[in-house]
């Protein structure tokens, strides 16, 4: 999990190929519509399924927001990936053996003193990934503090560490 595309070019590095993750989110990329395009087709050159949401243009002529999701090609993708919240959540289903199908969602929060705004962000994603009945595992990158997410949810939050074998 990691946020701006710089940082993340510089962790996963060039040899895509042999990176040790089976899947990472990004959240804060910045890359525009084109340059995420050419990104994800490298990806997928290099073994790796792809979520992605381009970041949108400011008022000073940068970008902010995006995000990506990348999972390895063995694992079984079931469905078109979806964009939840442009520039914001992207989702995708994957089949796993020992759960079944699981949705995973890579979330960028809205910065500042947003909690209001990110809470909607938060309830969107997961209400349309509660809807369609399948597990779900949401990531990234909230801009908000455990505290400020207690009460809102309607299951309780656990917090866990999964790995899983790759063979």
């Amino acid at each position: 999990n990691t946020s701006v595309w710089s940082a993340a070019k510089a962790e996963l590095g060039r040899d895509l190929a042999n990176i040790k993750s089976d899947m990472w989110a990004l959240q804060e990329h910045r890359l525009d519509g084109i340059r995420l395009q050419e990104i994800r087709a490298h990806l997928h050159k290099n073994g790796w399924v792809t979520a992605g949401s381009a970041a949108w243009a400011t008022d000073k002529g940068s970008t902010a927001g995006g995000v990506l999701l990348a999972v390895r090609s063995w694992i079984r993708v079931v469905d078109e990936p979806i964009e939840l919240v442009p520039g914001r959540v992207v989702a995708m289903t994957m089949q796993f053996r020992q759960f079944g199908l699981v949705k995973v969602a890579c979330v960028y929060g809205v910065t500042g003193r947003c909690l209001e705004a990110n809470q909607v962000v938060l309830q969107t994603a997961i209400g349309r990934l509660a809807a369609r009945g399948r597990h779900f595992v949401v990531v990234g990158d909230f801009n908000l503090l455990p505290d400020q997410m207690e009460g809102w949810l309607a299951a309780p939050v656990s917090y866990t560490h999964l790995t899983l074998p790759t063979n």
